[in-house]
């Protein structure tokens, strides 16, 4: 079986003319890209049968599902997610942090897949709706699943696909750790999940005259948040207090008191002198937004579940920050 691979590049503009040609290449657990040709099938007085169909706007839905290694794209992802990135060298080593903070406008990219050595499905003008991540107890490393919504989508021929030179492991649960208002809650969180979501106008809010094609990007709301699986013990009863309206709480009160949460992962791998791959989330204005439901049966676990949403800190001006330390240099613009 020949090499299956997934690849992408971030367009200069949305979807030119000049089709971009995707030669970013990684490895994913999936990745699935369905085309909607918006065929309709009208119904005639003329009798019960279907006589006929109209084609429509064309839209893709794209989805892809990866394990998250300091070096596999994800630094791409978190650009076209979120908009922002600045990045600066670590001393005079070969080490660098990129920084990723929200912004209002986005990057579109071309994405492709091959079928093994039959055709590479290329889809031009990926915007991203959705980047989520998820750290849970056990074996499974940090997972990244991203959605996005393509122009259309056109069948090339198959690459000859290049890696990554250095061989790095996906970060692992046991590498990471959470802070709350910068205190470590210290063996306690067995779950954490991050959820970035965008809403695109597709095809069906903006589709215009003379073309089938979605023609440009347009965004509307952005939304940050996530969950953390905690068991009810002494060490954690803060955390539900913070729901209620702050630490030291025992009923509901207002105004409910944001706190801040980090997830922090520390692969202990040296890049060069003291700096190592590290990928840090930074959600600096977070509150619970549904009540923890808290289950005694049995002689069971309690454990209990926090939804939490993230809102603008206005010190940050960002709803989360990501820093991703590795060896590339920066995640420019295409021109």
């Amino acid at each position: 079986m020949p090499e299956r691979y997934v690849s992408v590049a971030e367009e200069p503009s949305y979807a030119p003319a000049t089709p971009v040609v995707p030669n970013k290449f990684f490895d994913a657990n999936f990745v699935e890209s369905t085309l909607n040709p918006g065929l309709a099938f009208p119904v005639s007085i003329r009798g019960r049968s279907i006589l006929e169909h109209h084609e429509g706007y064309l839209q893709e839905a794209v989805a892809v599902n990866m394990d998250v290694k300091p070096n596999n794209m994800i630094g791409w992802f978190l650009k076209w997610i979120l908009g922002s990135v600045t990045s600066s060298q670590q001393g005079a080593t070969v080490a660098y942090k990129h920084t990723f903070k929200s912004a209002e406008t986005v990057r579109s990219f071309a994405l492709g897949s091959n079928w093994d050595t039959i055709k590479e499905k290329r889809v031009p003008g990926c915007i991203m709706t959705g980047l989520n991540f998820s750290c849970v107890r056990g074996a499974i490393p940090l997972i990244a699943d991203i959605s996005a919504i393509g122009q259309t989508e056109k069948l090339e021929t198959v690459q000859s696909p290049s890696w990554p030179s250095d061989a790095l492991a996906p970060f692992k649960p046991y590498q990471s750790k959470v802070e709350l208002a910068d205190s470590e809650l210290a063996n306690l969180v067995e779950g954490f999940t991050i959820n970035i979501g965008q809403r695109v106008f597709g095809v069906g809010d903006i589709g215009v005259l003379g073309s089938r094609k979605l023609p440009r990007i347009e965004l509307a709301e952005r939304t940050v948040g996530g969950s953390m699986d905690l068991p009810l013990l002494s060490g954690t009863l803060d955390v539900y207090q913070r729901f209620l309206k702050d630490t030291g709480a025992v009923e509901p009160g207002e105004p409910v008191v944001p706190f801040k949460l980090e997830l922090l992962i520390d692969t202990g791998i040296v890049i060069a002198d003291t700096y190592k791959y590290r990928l840090d989330f930074i959600l600096p204005k977070c509150v619970i937004s549904a009540g923890p439901p808290v289950r005694i049966e049995r002689q069971e676990r309690k454990m209990f579940r926090v939804d939490f949403r993230c809102e603008k800190d206005a010190t940050a001006q960002t709803e989360i920050q990501v820093e991703l330390t590795n060896k590339d240099t920066a995640y420019p613009d295409a021109t």
